[in-house]
């Protein structure tokens, strides 16, 4: 809630509105450094799952052909 007295904006509770200002911009300020940091973190973690998707399909690649070549047959060559 604004309260206009002798045409002075003021916030709550009769607050100076420079304070009230200041306090609010603050609050977005933290607000949009805890969001960009939010979407760091989960930025990070997707390019982890990524990571460890790539290490689990070439283990299995890695399995596939130790199975293949151990069944005697000639594997093909490893893809890079």
């Amino acid at each position: 809630m604004v309260v206009r007295t002798n045409g002075e904006r003021r916030g709550p509770a009769f607050l100076p509105a420079r304070l009230v200002r200041g306090v609010t911009s603050s609050i977005v300020h933290g607000l949009t450094v805890f969001d960009a940091a939010e979407r760091s973190r989960r930025n990070a973690l997707a390019a982890s799952v990524e990571i460890t998707t790539a290490c689990a399909e070439r283990r299995r690649v890695d399995a596939f052909l130790a199975d293949y070549a151990s069944a005697g047959a000639r594997a093909p060559k490893r893809p890079a």
